[in-house]
């Protein structure tokens, strides 16, 4: 089953932008960029139907999650 993916991006034109500076976000508070939508796009379209059901792809701020690194 799939459980988890890890990408990495440049900034906010890529996965996104977290409006509560936090670490890691999710929910409202995540903006996702266009990056992430791509990614939830090709998970919608390549993951077994037998998984689907585990992903409202209506609502990816449901369940994506950014997670910030700074250097």
């Amino acid at each position: 089953m799939f459980c988890k993916m890890v990408v990495t991006g440049e900034g906010k034109s890529d996965m996104g932008i977290c409006h509560n500076q936090a670490q890691v976000c999710s929910g409202a508070d995540y903006d996702i960029g266009p990056v992430t939508l791509l990614l939830v796009k090709l998970l919608e379209r390549h993951l077994p139907e037998w998984n689907v059901d585990q992903l409202d792809f209506s609502d990816p701020k449901s369940w994506v999650t950014l997670a910030l690194r700074t250097f």
